[in-house]
């Protein structure tokens, strides 16, 4: 009976010995640096090419990555930075791979003061209208729901630069932790009518936590230009775990993320729609929910997120 019982523990140590410590082999540690300063790059987005699956570096720009698909590649970024793809078969998994990614530079426009020019605050957006407690938002991993904007435009010319910026989170669930959000700030496409290049070039984090206030956050030193053609502001949330492994692959996890207050706005046309950035139909698309093209139905219709900023313009 006892041989019986330590060839059955011998069989178990077996199995995983050649079976189970080859499957979770097969990860490769990495950590995302900047090429300029080789200082990590907190919170840098990493996705999939193929399936559009990823995950968020953690603070000290370290993640881990599943190597068993070699004919993958995976797509690093962050705020200021060139998209930089790595074929998962270049990952070694006896060290930890530094992945380098560029600051992209953008030279960014200047407002022009004239001589006795007044500065005047105008706020644009959603920030002060009622809140629909009945209809929200929640973003998920990076394939799903992830940033949010609003598009601004510029309907009055103004010149000046974007001041402050306002953002309704107190839809937090209280039942969830802490949660991160980076500030986005995007040009418009005028082929596309769609976000396109980030005009801020800093990675802003705030930290959000059921005890959060609405994050009110003023950007006046960056200097950033309220653009001719409008501009889209918003937040991209970081708010599931950073290392979703899983057996062979990487897996979707319980997330603790703010719930996204949306309001009315009933010429939503002239005002500005909302938009998120999500994994459709294996691509990644900017959906639109205030005209009814992702969200069919009169109930979506005209919402938007209770986002907003305030614009100091010069007369």
């Amino acid at each position: 009976m006892q041989m019986k019982i330590i060839k059955l523990l011998i069989t178990i140590i077996l199995f995983f010995v050649t079976v189970a410590f080859p499957v979770f082999g097969q990860v490769a540690k990495c950590i995302v640096i900047d090429a300029l300063n080789h200082k990590p790059v907190p919170y840098a987005t990493v996705y999939s090419s193929k399936s559009g699956m990823g995950i968020h570096a953690d603070e000290e720009g370290y993640f881990e990555w599943h190597t068993g698909i070699s004919s993958d590649s995976i797509v690093v970024s962050s705020v200021g930075y060139k998209h930089q793809k790595i074929m998962i078969k270049s990952l070694k998994e006896d060290i930890v791979n530094s992945i380098e990614i560029n600051q992209d530079l953008v030279e960014l426009s200047e407002v022009i003061v004239r001589p006795g020019s007044k500065s005047l605050e105008r706020i644009v957006g959603f920030f002060y209208n009622e809140p629909d407690k009945n209809r929200g938002m929640g973003p998920g991993g990076i394939s799903e729901n992830q940033i949010f904007v609003n598009y601004y435009p510029n309907t009055e010319q103004m010149e000046g630069y974007i001041k402050k910026l306002m953002f309704d989170i107190k839809g937090f669930d209280l039942s969830q932790k802490s949660s991160r959000a980076r500030i986005r700030i995007l040009s418009y496409n005028k082929s596309s009518g769609l976000p396109d290049r980030d005009l801020l070039r800093e990675s802003i984090v705030v930290k959000i936590t059921k005890f959060s206030p609405n994050i009110l956050l003023n950007i006046e030193k960056y200097k950033i230009v309220f653009p001719t053609d409008g501009v889209f502001i918003g937040l991209e949330f970081i708010c599931h775990n950073e290392f979703i492994y899983k057996k062979k692959s990487l897996s979707r996890q319980k997330t603790d993320c703010p719930r996204i207050t949306t309001t009315k706005a009933e010429n939503y046309r002239e005002e500005g729609k909302s938009y998120y950035w999500t994994y459709h139909a294996n691509r990644w698309i900017w959906a639109c929910i205030s005209d009814g093209s992702i969200f069919p139905g009169q109930s979506w219709h005209g919402r938007v997120f209770k986002f907003g900023a305030v614009i100091s313009s010069f007369q």
